[in-house]
């Protein structure tokens, strides 16, 4: 629940520090005075985008509250921030041009203070009837009154739908890849590596070999000519020089130079000999197969060696496939039994929660004058499924003798769509984690001894959750706990809004105000005395 709210430069609040009751408080004022404002920055403090902005004249705009986490909602709470011993949290909040968020005290993100902010706060606005006239919201508010082993069979049911998509797409993967056409382009791929025999770094060393076969070829022929010069005519006349200075000290360096020269003429033999001309056609043919084959697998060589064993492993598996595919499809049939008995599950749960739920909010709308209600919660199968079975739930109501049930949607009745929304979160609170309700103007469109019995029945919810209320009604003032007042101050040519918690004399005058509007006078005075008391009398009844 919310201990404390402070906002700080935020539209036309300066600074207002309010500090809540733990049952019902209720917040009221003139219109324009700023009611709106704190519903919406206490949105804001809670994760919500509501376009709030900063006071003018002002950088920066910061609201924060400090909360109390019920023991029961610790260990979830544990799991998403730091929570100190006494189980309190602080929330801070500010806006300007880098928005930030701390939690006790650490930066934290808005997912993780959304995630907080469902144990803390329940807020119902002006406009919010949409989420009890959206049809698709009201299974999740009939799960809510369903048993807790209902949870279970939900995480068992969401497995299962992602067991069975992971299961359909492998059966629908193989049976594209078992088409006759990919057996066939298989089979060609396979026959196109075979023929080539690619073996490892065999790309590099024909690259190398061409490299100096090219080099070679364009000197072939001084290569030639040389080879004739040092290995005939040098050779030849080094040979006949040492015989003419034979058994001189010339003739050891003679015989020297004839073995480097007859070395060398060998050399240039040799590698005159290695030019072969088919050598050269057959290794260029081969490397331009291997790059023609690079280019159309998109591979490199390396990689080509490994594509070709996936190739040949693809081929094999397809003799496997059928009972590869019966095994998936064994498989899909048992998650398939699994979901349609989760569905089941499911739906016996909601039509057991149906009928506490059609009673529960029946007696709580009578208790709200409107005696000849009657609510149903209609539970019909359909074909499509989800996480949440394969339920659609509506809400239906026949407000008035004699009409017919028909959607929350076709209510014109504003004050009758109040009712509704206040006996769901009455009937709804005992199995709502949330701490703490506000209601911004429940009571819009009733009156009289309708919003007597919406008093009443805000007292009686008060007991479960902590209220904050922010009403025009008298009645619904007097049964207060705390009672705010929120004003609109004017000085020094500026505008601002201010709250401040009334004391027993300043609530009698609020109530008067409310019964019989800007003058107060001795009868509405009277009348406030009494509803006052009233109030009292049904809270200790």
């Amino acid at each position: 629940m919310i201990e404390q709210l402070t906002i700080k430069n935020i539209a036309i609040i300066e600074e207002l520090n309010i500090e809540f009751n733990t049952n019902l408080n209720i917040l009221s004022g003139e219109t324009g005075a700023g009611k709106s404002i704190i519903i919406d920055s206490l949105s804001f403090l809670l994760g919500a985008k509501t376009p709030i902005s900063v006071r003018k004249g002002t950088e920066i705009g910061e609201v924060s509250g400090v909360f109390f986490i019920e023991e029961k909602n610790r260990n979830e709470a544990s799991e998403l921030v730091d929570l100190a011993e006494d189980n309190r949290i602080l929330i801070v909040r500010t806006i300007s041009s880098k928005n930030t968020i701390k939690i006790n005290g650490k930066t934290s993100t808005l997912s993780i203070l959304r995630g907080l902010s469902s144990l803390l706060i329940d807020i119902h606005g002006q406009f919010e009837h949409s989420y009890l006239i959206n049809e698709a919201r009201h299974i999740g508010l009939l799960d809510w009154f369903c048993d807790e082993k209902m949870a279970e069979v939900k995480e068992n049911l969401k497995v299962s739908i992602e067991s069975y998509k992971k299961v359909n797409e492998k059966i629908t993967d193989l049976t594209e890849k078992a088409s006759e056409e990919r057996i066939e382009m298989l089979n060609e791929y396979i026959e196109e590596f075979e023929t080539l025999k690619l073996k490892p770094n065999e790309e590099d060393k024909i690259a190398e070999r061409l490299k100096f076969l090219h080099s070679y070829k364009d000197n072939a022929e001084n290569f030639s000519k040389a080879t004739e010069l040092v290995y005939y005519d040098a050779l030849l006349k080094i040979t006949e020089a040492k015989k003419l200075l034979r058994s001189t000290e010339y003739e050891g360096q003679l015989e020297s130079i004839r073995i480097s020269l007859d070395e060398l003429g060998r050399e240039l033999k040799n590698t005159n000999l290695r030019l072969d001309v088919n050598e050269l056609s057959n290794l260029e043919s081969r490397f331009s197969e291997i790059q023609k084959l690079k280019r159309k697998h998109i591979r490199e060589y390396d990689e080509l060696l490994t594509y070709h064993n996936e190739l040949i492993e693809e081929l094999n598996g397809m003799q496997n496939l059928a009972e590869h595919l019966n095994t998936l499809n064994t498989e899909k049939k048992e998650i398939q039994s699994k979901i349609v008995s989760d569905c089941e599950a499911l739906h016996k749960f909601r039509l057991e929660a149906k009928k506490t739920l059609e009673i529960s909010v029946t007696k709580n709308l009578k208790e709200l004058n409107m005696p000849n209600v009657i609510f149903s919660v209609s539970v019909e199968k359909k074909q499509s499924l989800s996480a949440n079975g394969n339920d659609n739930v509506s809400f239906l109501i026949s407000p008035n003798l004699g009409e017919e049930l028909k959607p929350l949607a076709k209510i014109a009745s504003g004050g009758e769509m109040s009712r509704v929304m206040l006996a769901l979160k009455s009937t709804l609170a005992k199995n709502n984690k949330t701490q703490t309700f506000v209601f911004d103007e429940i009571d819009a469109g009733v009156s009289g001894r309708t919003a007597q019995k919406m008093a009443e029945k805000l007292q009686v919810l008060a007991n479960e959750k902590q209220i904050l209320c922010i009403s025009h009604l008298p009645q619904i003032a007097a049964m207060a706990d705390s009672h705010f007042l929120i004003e609109k101050i004017q000085s020094d040519g500026k505008t601002r809004s201010n709250v401040r918690e009334l004391s027993e004399d300043e609530v009698i005058n609020e109530l008067a105000r409310l019964i019989g509007g800007a003058k107060i006078t001795e009868n509405t005075l009277n009348a406030a005395h009494e509803m006052k008391e009233l109030a009292r009398s049904l809270k200790t009844a």
